[in-house]
């Protein structure tokens, strides 16, 4: 019956176009003919922490069939500008079921009323098949992963961009022999930056194959193909468009060098890029070394990447338990105006002083049209109340604006507290077009745990103009007081039951940043003036029996989970404090292929990650501009049994 369901789904597969090796077509794993005698084997070492899960007050049976269960019943009202109300309500259902011989098969669905949609996802992941082979499948909105040669960029602006597909995905992978087939099939789709999830198909085709295998120990190669066609009316000028990747990877011993090649081809021409990357450690010394070219206009798919851009750079970093440091040099120029050379320079650092103290800053300067520059120096101390930072400021444009800031930002170390954190902040800023002001900013933000089932978080922040001349008032349009502010409560009614409620409300506008980086695309940010909203929902859950698949691992492995945030790091100190807002309805993918979206406070969750090292990916397009993630991909290692702190900062562009 196994062999015969295995062949139906090889079958299925290939009336799809996507082709099986003959070894994976006829049969399944079966075990070996003389086992092994058991030995013992000690999890992570033999420092796996007890299961104590059977005391926790939660509904779960421990026999049965690995089964598990969410239901999510969600409301979100918006009022966004002067766009009129939206009241959305949604229904999310998530179920998974483990099996020994077939891997995991799961479903997500939400169904939305306005507008009234359907959409969602059903996997199987990790059926076994002869020779350490595993097949995954996945149906409805799927993400592909960006093809990446090697497992580490110097620049991670290179990056290939991450596309979202509502159609099918299959993947052919072998970990051991480090060798995978992807393929996926469908349309493009986009979803919003609010509260409530936004949906909305693109229409057209899209055609993705990805293929990776480690050649030899030392050499390792990624190839990839895309064919899009759009038929959406949306915002973007490319309609279609035909892409390839390649890229190879070389290892030798500390040394790596990196080659990536893309190609492009739409309506109106064809056009290429190239990037070539080599790294080389000196002992607590890394060194980078980039040159790079990239076509104008080139483009992934009918999605811009990177163009219009050719020169080189080099980077330092260094690493020590009492020195960081970083240095940055590059040098860059327009193709399509030859003559516009321009030079970037970028400086960071941080020393311990001692184990209560440390200082550091940085610097960044940039000359093409003109001069701009970004100046910071910093004061990191611990004492009995928590940890505070100070911070100086002062930066440049290149039409001649200038900003000068200072603030203070205070973790307390409260016992009663989930979180607690204050700041407050002076900037000024001056300008010929539009005026001069100074303005102080505050910020409050608390978590505490009512009882052992109620939590409240609250968190607000106010910018009051304490000096604002005509021009500011008139061509700012910025009022004289801007205050953001969000409360949420949840409580766990009984066991798999659970209430959320949250609350925001956004007067007045912040203000927007210089932007710096060569690399990073100008944009004309959209703000919001004026924006509440209201969301509540009530979730229940169920599991029975012992879960056996975890994401990113086979059945039986050893498997913790991971807990984030994605935040609006604003003084780019890398830890969020008071007066910094979560990043609601972001998507974060871990490994590439598993999806899921931030809440109203920017928190995600992945609950059973296999253990080892794993890779979270925040898209910077999910982000409202001009917010981007600098190191879209990180690394974090998940222990058994034990749930892994994530804090992803999103930094302005420059």
């Amino acid at each position: 019956m196994r062999r015969k369901s295995a062949l139906q789904l090889a079958c299925a597969l290939a009336s799809c176009g996507v082709g099986l090796p003959d070894s994976l077509a006829q049969t399944t794993a079966t075990p070996p003919a003389n086992r092994a005698s058991y030995t013992d084997r000690l999890i992570d070492g033999g420092t796996l922490a007890p299961d104590v899960t059977q005391d926790e007050a939660t509904n779960e049976q421990r026999t049965g069939l690995p089964l598990r269960l969410s239901v999510s019943l969600r409301a979100v009202s918006q009022h966004i500008d002067e766009r009129p109300r939206t009241t959305s309500f949604d229904t999310v259902v998530q179920a998974q079921i483990d099996t020994h011989h077939y891997g995991a098969w799961s479903i997500a669905l939400t169904q939305r009323t306005d507008p009234r949609s359907l959409f969602g996802r059903i996997d199987q992941r990790g059926m076994p098949f002869d020779g350490g082979w595993y097949l995954d499948n996945a149906l409805g909105m799927v993400t592909t992963a960006a093809p990446q040669a090697g497992t580490s960029s110097a620049l991670s602006r290179f990056t290939v961009p991450v596309q979202s597909v509502f159609g099918v995905s299959t993947q052919i992978s072998n970990p051991t022999r480090d060798q995978s087939l992807s393929v996926s099939v469908g349309e493009r789709y986009q979803s919003g930056n609010d509260v409530g999830i936004g949906f909305q198909r693109l229409g057209g085709h899209f055609v993705n194959a990805n293929a990776q295998a480690a050649i030899t120990p030392t050499l390792r190669m990624t190839a990839a193909l895309l064919s899009a066609r759009e038929d959406s009316a949306s915002e973007m000028t490319v309609k279609s468009g035909d892409s390839a990747y390649v890229g190879a990877s070389w290892t030798l011993g500390s040394a790596r060098v990196e080659a990536n090649a893309i190609a492009s081809r739409t309506a109106e021409k064809s056009r290429s890029g190239l990037r070539v990357e080599s790294q080389w450690n000196d002992g607590p010394l890394a060194h980078y070394a980039t040159v790079f070219r990239f076509d104008p206009g080139l483009t992934w798919g009918t999605t811009s990447s990177v163009s219009d851009l050719e020169g080189a750079s080099y980077r330092a970093s260094y690493r020590s338990r009492q020195w960081l440091g970083e240095a940055t040099a590059e040098l860059f120029r327009p193709l399509s105006i030859p003559n516009k050379t321009g030079v970037y320079l970028n400086a960071n650092g941080r020393v311990q002083l001692a184990r209560d103290w440390a200082v550091g800053g940085n610097a960044s300067i940039r000359y093409q049209d003109g001069t701009a520059f970004l100046l910071r120096g910093f004061v990191d101390a611990t004492n009995w109340l928590g940890q505070s930072h100070v911070q100086l400021s002062r930066e440049r444009t290149e039409n001649g604006k200038t900003r000068s800031g200072a603030n203070l930002d205070h973790t307390f170390s409260i016992a009663s507290l989930a979180r607690a954190s204050a700041s407050i902040s002076v900037d000024d800023e001056r300008a010929t077009t539009t005026g001069n002001r100074t303005d102080l900013s505050a910020g409050l933000s608390i978590g505490y745990n009512v009882a052992s089932s109620l939590g409240l978080d609250v968190n607000v922040r106010a910018r009051h103009a304490l000096k604002m001349n005509a021009a500011s008032s008139i061509s700012g349009g910025a009022p004289r007081t801007s205050v953001d502010a969000y409360a949420g409560v949840s409580w766990a009614v009984s066991p798999g039951w659970m209430l959320a409620l949250t609350y925001g409300d956004s007067q007045g506008r912040f203000d927007l940043p210089v932007s710096l980086d060569p690399l990073q695309p100008v944009v004309t940010p959209i703000t919001r003036t004026s924006s509440r909203y209201l969301f509540a929902s009530i979730n229940y859950q169920y599991s029975s029996g012992r879960a056996e698949m975890p994401i990113g691992g086979r059945v039986g492995s050893p498997a913790g989970s991971i807990a984030g945030v994605v935040f609006l790091d604003d003084n780019e100190n890398g830890r969020r404090d008071a007066n910094e807002s979560g990043a609601a309805n972001v998507q974060v993918l871990l490994d590439g292929r598993f999806s899921v979206r931030t809440d109203s406070q920017g928190r995600f969750e992945f609950p059973f990650v296999a253990s080892g090292e794993h890779y979270i990916t925040v898209p910077s397009e999910n982000l409202p501009l001009p917010w981007s993630i600098a190191l879209e991909r990180r690394s974090v290692q998940i222990r058994a049994r034990d749930t892994t702190l994530v804090e992803v900062p999103a930094t302005r562009l420059r």
